[in-house]
């Protein structure tokens, strides 16, 4: 099954896409009804894609150029213990994609805007 993550709607929708393609062939037979029925499945992901705001498959197949933003927050290793700082390499070295090691620091993807996912009570 393919890895999903709370911050990543791209990963929900590869988990849908598995189950629906599973339901396709082993209960959707051949024929035209059947191809209405698969048609509207994809109208309505390509709805959810939409609304969740994410490129289109078309633009993503085309390399549509879009480029990614997010908010970030910056963290020089002058403002931080050696255990924090080595605690931040180790999860960006996992393959943790909402940190980023960099010489000076670490840069740490949010959540977007939703300040209650940013901010934690610490330990």
């Amino acid at each position: 099954m393919n890895k999903i993550t709370q911050n990543n709607p791209e990963s929900w929708l590869k988990v849908l896409w598995s189950v629906l393609e599973d339901y396709r062939e082993n209960n959707i037979p051949e024929g035209d009804e059947s191809d209405e029925q698969w048609d509207e499945i994809c109208t309505i992901m390509a709805w959810i894609r939409e609304e969740l705001g994410l490129p289109s498959e078309v633009e993503l197949e085309q390399g549509s150029g879009a480029v990614e933003s997010y908010r970030v927050m910056a963290i020089s290793i002058g403002h931080i213990t050696q255990a924090d700082s080595e605690a931040f390499t180790k999860l960006a070295s996992d393959g943790d994609n909402m940190i980023m090691d960099r010489d000076s620091g670490f840069f740490i993807k949010l959540y977007g805007d939703d300040l209650a996912f940013n901010v934690r009570e610490g330990v």
